[in-house]
């Protein structure tokens, strides 16, 4: 799908197998970030609009839920790494996304307090932990050995 793009086509087809994967896990990753933040977002949007929730609270119920479908979509899908060391990598999985979710939380309630609009400091957030979570998750969650 992505390897239709012109611009793409050249890293999708690289010559250099290494360029190639990390071109193809990205646009995996980036496709997981976005469908993860409309699960996030649109939860977060029920807990405060239908269910009355503050959103301070509310951030966190809405962070679990896409934690939750980011590590089975990355694992299955992203990084491809079926069955090997599942208890590990879900160990550290749980790590990281406990540090960069709880960044965050904290960085949207932060925002919303200064009197940024609760899903407008959530999206901000989500944008700027992305980057960390993507690094994080090639890195060290899923490392292909």
């Amino acid at each position: 799908m992505w390897d239709r793009i012109p611009i793409l086509r050249r890293y999708f087809n690289h010559e250099s197998e290494h360029v190639a994967l990390h071109a193809r896990q990205a646009m995996k990753f980036i496709f997981c970030g976005a469908s993860a933040a409309v699960l996030d977002l649109g939860s977060l949007t029920i807990f405060v609009e239908i269910f009355e929730m503050d959103p301070r609270v509310a951030y966190v119920p809405s962070t679990v839920l896409a934690v939750i479908y980011v590590f089975l979509f990355n694992k299955f899908v992203t990084f491809r790494a079926h069955g090997e060391h599942a208890f590990l990598q879900a160990v550290k999985f749980l790590a990281v996304y406990t540090a960069t979710g709880t960044l965050e939380i904290g960085l949207s309630w932060f925002l919303y307090e200064m009197g940024v609009q609760y899903i407008l400091a959530k999206a901000f957030s989500i944008g700027i932990i992305a980057i960390c979570n993507y690094t994080l998750s090639h890195t060290f969650v899923f490392k292909s050995r």
